[in-house]
């Protein structure tokens, strides 16, 4: 095998830079083209202004707790109507999470063209002069006992401090003197449950101001640490709870809150000790004009065992973010007051959705949230996410997290999330995901476009290898439109991501690209859909994925995936990854077209346990002469041409033709009338201009 390397490295290095000027050229074809259809957008539009006797038209003068007391009297007197409250334009400031446990049959509902928001929090109008780290700053107190962790200048979320202002700092080494766990007895191998780590960067400072305010945020492969610190001395940082993950030498890691960093216009800072409240003003704001938003609470609405409650048009904004442990409940690492470290499962949302059916957010705005947007917990069915813009989400925009049951009655079913914008998420919990689904039946995830994230866009399943999970039947993830997103912040995500055995769930008509992966040393994985531990019983097909990070597909494990008629293209690592080798069929790939550009179509996948039929292969640099790589090391040595992949079973029935796609480097995939894609491999064209939002948000 070796000698079988070394000629084929040869061969790569010397005779294929000859075919390769003109192989391309030569087998280039002239194609016609008709233009595919876009979306006709269609404007969110305002339910009908049309109150009746059993409506109720509310001012923001008025408290929205009174207006639910008044809901609830004509409930006790036997009304079971449906009552609407049209809500006047203004904003309706909670000051506290405003409960709707047990409420039927509501909507709640904006009145035509008029802007109304819900939030939660304090204003802070009141500011004197003073000197801080050599700049001019703003001075205000902070009431006793009130805490916050975010704030507002109007719309616009202000930056806490941080050190270093911009890229990271790295980890030395973890101290396992201070850990949970050893080798031996450790719950879990990712991790030892350290409380301090020694830093590898040498630190402009020795000590803080307000230590135990700073806030450590630790990138680990998928999750992002979020703890505060205890104690620093400018070598070995030590923090309240113990590390989800391993923490690795080289692992980076940035700090906020810092007083000794205020000093930038926009800035602030809450100074715990002396209750004091701290901003540094940008140029023409004044003491006496200045007035910012405190948001005292994570969530905004409670909906607990409640039915068919409808939000119209309303916008839930500015929102805080919860620094704390998590609960007893988040399982066996949860006890030791560890975060769960996958998926931000403690952070709730501004509207929290527990046991209820019927709930529907429509033409709603998430705005500025802290947290989570919508959390849907323990069993709800028949709910409904349509025509929402989530904007600067802090964890998940949109989070089902049903029950692991075969009980029919407790499954969380039909909830659907469609033609939602998701623009920004993981604002402050970077491992914050899109759209989350933990365990539910029969739920359409349609027609969303999702960027701007620092983790996965879509995550759908939660168990590891090959359980009983009970998220089944018809989960549709189509028609989605997700693009930059990781931006290099973490590794192990994909634009969508499965777990775990989940038969008739579709992923289909998708478009995604640019999903970017930690690229230092020990991060990996910007994948395009990424099939996971145990993903079984999948089917993927007419998906466009390009330019990713990784790969546009890969199967970690898993079993009778389908992968058909897709087009996978320009990634930047290979174009397919297949990891483990199963004594079972992994998935089929059949009829996909897939396009590299001097790049391999294949690594990772001489241990086949896949079958591989009909799919058209090509190189925009080198033509029908496509390679696959053993491993993953860029290396030419480590490069096989097609003969050596047809030797190992790969590329049965190939067809190693230009696709004629029109300009694929510009991300135009459109494929000529005349390619032969449609003759030789059956390949089924698709509008991939209908993935995205049916709505227009702009």
């Amino acid at each position: 095998m070796n000698i079988i390397r070394i000629i084929t490295a040869l061969i790569m290095a010397v005779i294929l830079p000859l075919m390769n000027l003109t192989a391309a050229d030569k087998d280039r074809k002239e194609g016609t083209y008709s233009e595919m259809p876009a979306i006709e957008k269609q404007k969110r539009t305002f339910c009908e202004f049309e109150p009746g006797e059993n409506d109720i038209e509310v001012y923001p003068e008025e408290s929205p707790a009174q207006i639910i007391e008044i809901i609830k009297e004509k409930r006790n007197s036997g009304n079971s109507d449906i009552i609407t409250v049209y809500l006047h334009e203004g904003n309706y400031n909670t000051g506290e999470v405003l409960d709707l446990t047990g409420l039927k049959n509501v909507s709640f509902s904006a009145c035509p063209g008029e802007r109304v928001s819900f939030s939660s929090g304090a204003v802070f109008d009141e500011w004197r002069e003073e000197t801080v780290n050599g700049v001019k700053a703003f001075v205000t107190d902070i009431p006793e006992n009130m805490e916050f962790s975010s704030l507002y200048n109007g719309d616009r979320r202000l930056d806490l401090t941080r050190y270093p202002e911009k890229g990271f700092l790295t980890v030395k080494d973890r101290d396992d003197s201070t850990a949970l766990f050893t080798e031996e007895n450790t719950p879990w191998e990712y991790t030892r449950g350290d409380f301090a780590f020694y830093t590898d960067t040498d630190m402009e400072f020795t000590s803080f101001y307000n230590t135990g305010d700073v806030r450590l945020k630790l990138m680990h492969y998928w999750f992002c640490e979020r703890t505060l610190l205890t104690a620093f001395d400018g070598k070995k940082i030590s923090f309240l709870t113990p590390a989800s993950m391993l923490i690795r030498p080289g692992d980076r890691y940035f700090l906020e809150n810092v007083f000794e960093m205020l000093k930038k216009p926009g800035q602030w800072y809450a100074d715990s000790k002396l209750n004091k409240l701290y901003y540094i003003p940008k140029d023409g704001e004044t003491a006496e004009s200045l007035s910012l938003f405190a948001p005292l609470t994570p969530g905004i609405l409670n909906i607990v065992n409640s039915e068919n409650i409808a939000f119209n048009n309303i916008t839930f904004e500015r929102t805080d973010q919860t620094f704390s442990a998590p609960d007893e409940d988040n399982g066996r690492l949860g006890i030791y007051g560890m975060l769960f470290p996958q998926g931000n499962l403690e952070c709730k949302g501004a509207a929290e959705v527990v046991d209820s059916s019927g709930i529907s957010f429509i033409n709603c705005d998430f705005l500025n949230i802290g947290n989570t947007g919508i959390r849907f917990t323990g069993t709800n069915k028949s709910c409904n996410v349509t025509g929402c813009m989530f904007k600067n989400i802090g964890c998940n925009s949109v989070f089902i997290n049903g029950i692991n049951t075969a009980d029919k009655s407790k499954q969380t079913s039909d909830i659907n999330v469609v033609d939602n914008l998701i623009d920004g998420y993981g604002r402050n919990f970077p491992s914050g995901i899109g759209i989350l689904l933990t365990h539910a039946v029969n739920c359409k995830l349609r027609n969303n476009e999702i960027r701007d994230g620092y983790y996965t866009a879509i995550s759908v399943g939660w168990v590891w290898g090959y359980s009983e999970q009970h998220t089944t039947d018809n989960i549709e993830i189509c028609d989605n439109l997700i693009y930059d997103i990781g931006q290099g912040m973490l590794s192990d995500m994909g634009g969508i991501y499965t777990l775990g055995i989940q038969p008739h769930t579709v992923i289909s008509g998708n478009v995604i690209h640019n999903v970017a992966a930690d690229p230092g040393e020990g991060g990996y994985g910007g994948w395009g859909i990424y099939l996971d531990e145990g993903s079984s019983g999948i089917l993927v097909e007419k998906n466009l994925v390009f330019d990713c990070g990784s790969q546009s597909f890969h199967q970690h494990y898993g079993k009778d995936n389908k992968i058909q008629n897709n087009i996978f293209a320009l990634s930047k690592i290979s174009q397919v990854k297949s990891t483990r080798k199963e004594e079972h069929n992994e998935f089929s790939l059949e009829r996909n077209i897939i396009l590299a550009d001097d790049t391999p179509v294949w690594v990772d996948a001489q241990q086949k346990s896949f079958t591989d039929n009909r799919n058209l292969f090509w190189d925009l640099k080198n033509g029908r002469h496509i390679f696959g790589m053993f491993g993953n090391t860029g290396k030419k040595i480590d490069r096989m041409f097609k003969s050596t992949m047809e030797m190992y079973g790969w590329l049965d029935n190939a067809v190693y033709e230009d696709p004629m796609f029109r300009d694929p480097e510009n991300g135009d995939f459109t494929l000529a009338e005349n390619s032969p894609a449609f003759a030789e491999i059956g390949f089924e064209s698709f509008n991939y201009n209908s993935a995205g939002t049916l709505s227009d948000f702009s």
